[in-house]
């Protein structure tokens, strides 16, 4: 479960490290973190798909929010519901 997050947790990295380091501007930053995002919900993820695009691009993101509520119900995310709630429940 830790490994397949480790490529969403780099972003991050890449970003501050990349400002920090002086590679890119916090303008820039954002950009890279869009291109990562597109590439990793494609590619890594396969969350996305080219249909989505446009309506991604033109800001249309009202049916992806009715969407929500499924994502919500798969399997990945209620299993990382039980995790969070078995460390609550441990506290």
């Amino acid at each position: 479960m830790f490994l397949e997050s480790i490529p969403a947790l780099l972003m991050p990295v890449i970003i501050l490290g990349g400002i920090y380091g002086g590679i890119f501007t916090p303008s820039e930053a954002g950009c890279i973190a869009a291109v990562y995002g597109f590439i990793a919900g494609f590619f890594i993820y396969k969350e996305l798909k080219f249909s989505m695009v446009p309506g991604i691009c033109v800001g249309d993101n009202c049916e992806y929010f009715h969407d929500y509520g499924n994502y919500r119900r798969s399997r990945r995310f209620r299993q990382l519901d039980d995790e969070i709630s078995g460390y609550s429940h441990g506290l």
